[in-house]
């Protein structure tokens, strides 16, 4: 056929997830954009550099645990394609609400985080019942 193919014989994923290298980040990031891969997370802000961001998914919910691996605090956007309408976002941590807007087709979290921070959000979707009563 007329498709591309690119083939990395090591274990550059795992070299990054280790290093954080910012060249091999650079790698990585430019493969999945040649292979037409768009990110589902997005995080922006002051000193967010080494914000990690990882989620457990489900039909209507997902958990989002945000860790602030820097020795200094960050001012975290954390923008998620979330493929249904967010109806509640709850800061596990504390089980007090947290902020947040849709805009562009994601749901953005903001946060300050401290120095080895860490952040745990329930987002809870639009139900079936929910839906239905529409």
């Amino acid at each position: 056929g007329r498709g591309k193919a690119v083939f990395v014989g090591s274990m550059l994923p795992l070299s990054y997830q280790r290093e954080h290298e910012r060249s091999t980040q650079q790698l990585l990031l430019s493969l999945a954009r040649a292979a037409g891969v768009k990110p589902e997370v997005n995080v922006s802000g002051a000193g967010t550099g080494e914000i990690e961001v990882q989620r457990l998914v489900s039909a209507h919910d997902q958990l989002v645990f945000v860790f602030n691996h820097a020795h200094a605090p960050a001012a975290a956007s954390i923008a998620i394609r979330v493929p249904w309408k967010v109806e509640q976002a709850r800061n596990l941590l504390n089980g007090q609400a947290a902020r947040f807007k849709e805009e562009g087709g994601s749901v953005v979290l903001k946060r300050k985080m401290g120095a080895g921070g860490i952040w745990v959000v329930k987002l809870s979707g639009e139900s079936a019942a929910t839906a239905a009563r529409r």
